[in-house]
């Protein structure tokens, strides 16, 4: 919590060397605090005790009131449960929805309030309050997700894309670097549509964002020479997802994307990268992408027909096996691009174990993919419910599971006796 309220203002004395001053920090932080407030919620981790149980954590959030009905603002990392293939930097592939939300004011008063859902896009979930009480503020569009920036009028210009600060010291020459890496700011604009119509998340959805299909890094100045290219940055495609439609527009490894429509890619560090995943996320599913591409001392043109990101495992089906103490879900995409396997890939995902449960004894892990039971094999989510419905209705007191674990094969051994 300190470190957020120390963004906050780390940010407003940045702006004093930025513009002509019109307030003081100190007055535009007093200007603005009572749109800011505390915002408390437990985030609910699955336990390993017992299927569909959480372990509640209290965490603490700053949040912006943002609307006259009581919508409030906080980082979409409440909720970090991955929906679709963007979001694939979620920390926790087991969080349920953050439940227990309270709004403290500035003046100290605090009232109950309701998560109504995210949008991983501009890094925001909405909360609200439907507190009367919450309304005695005269309102701007505000929001704090990396951190609130605000103008030295003390008007509110939009966000800072970086959650994190590293304080590292670093040589003269180099604060400007710094500066303009921490100053990178998604406008105010993106926010008004979401407070308009906030989301509204009663179970996860999948938000229909498009994408590229690739993994990535940056073109650093060592790169750019070794290559000859004289622009100032660029990204460089490291690996290109199947079935994705850089793959379908014939990207290669190795390519380096020098531009995607009017926009030039002058990225020299990998943490911006994220500008690429910004701009894609920005566009419609089935746009047109027009790429400036360099290859093997050449630059070509590619046209790359975008579409919508492909659901992860958050979002994926499920069947619980409490006799046996685990919860398996379909395989999807983002699992097999992060094991590097053929999206032709038989099997389920282990997403839940009991640790005390027949399986979790037996030393089946979170994460596996179960390819065969007692030799039957498993080609989808469909199969392994029919196989393991008939093993329960025969009253099979032993279960083999096959299953593939980084890329290599193990067996788990399943002793109903016991």
């Amino acid at each position: 919590m300190k470190r957020k309220y120390f963004l906050l203002a780390f940010l407003f004395l940045g702006f004093t060397t930025l513009y002509s001053t019109e307030f003081s920090p100190k007055e535009i932080f007093q200007i603005n605090r009572p749109k800011i407030c505390l915002i408390s919620y437990y985030q609910n981790i699955s336990s390993n005790t017992r299927i569909g149980s959480y372990n509640k954590i209290k965490r603490y959030r700053t949040g912006i009131i943002v609307s006259a009905n009581g919508l409030i603002m906080v980082s979409s990392d409440v909720y970090p449960v991955s929906l679709d293939i963007l979001s694939g930097e979620s920390q926790s592939l087991l969080s349920a929805k953050p439940t227990d939300f309270k709004v403290k004011l500035a003046n100290g008063k605090e009232f109950p309030a309701k998560f109504l859902g995210k949008d991983d896009h501009t890094i925001a979930a909405v909360v609200k309050s439907d507190q009367r009480k919450l309304l005695v503020y005269n309102y701007t569009p505000a929001l704090s997700a990396g951190g609130l920036v605000l103008d030295t009028a003390g008007h509110a210009i939009g966000v800072t894309l970086k959650q994190t600060i590293d304080f590292s010291f670093r040589p003269p020459d180099e604060f400007e670097d710094f500066h303009k890496d921490f100053l990178e700011i998604l406008p105010a604009e993106q926010f008004l549509k979401l407070i308009e119509n906030p989301p509204v998340q009663a179970e996860p959805q999948l938000a229909k964002r498009a994408w590229l299909g690739i993994s990535m890094q940056a073109l650093t100045r060592e790169l750019a020479a070794y290559w000859q290219i004289s622009q100032g940055g660029g990204v460089v495609i490291d690996q290109v997802y199947p079935q994705s439609p850089a793959e379908a527009a014939g990207l290669q490894v190795g390519d380096v994307i020098l531009a995607v429509n009017d926009s030039v890619m002058n990225i020299q560090k990998d943490e911006e990268t994220a500008k690429l995943r910004t701009l894609i996320r920005s566009l419609p599913p089935g746009s047109i992408a027009k790429m400036k591409i360099f290859r093997q001392g050449k630059f070509l043109q590619k046209t790359v027909r975008l579409t919508a990101a492909p659901k992860a495992i958050g979002l994926a089906q499920k069947y619980q096996v409490p006799q046996l103490g685990f919860e398996i879900r379909e395989l999807t995409r983002d699992i097999l691009y992060q094991e590097n396997l053929p999206l032709s890939t038989p099997g389920v995902f282990v997403f839940q174990v009991d640790r005390a449960s027949p399986a979790g004894l037996a030393g089946l892990s979170i994460g596996s993919l179960i390819q065969r039971i007692n030799e039957q094999p498993v080609k989808n989510l469909a199969a392994a419910q029919k196989i393991i419905e008939q093993e329960l209705n025969d009253k099979t007191q032993k279960i083999m599971l096959q299953v593939l674990e980084h890329r290599s094969t193990r067996f788990v051994f399943i002793d109903l006796k016991k």
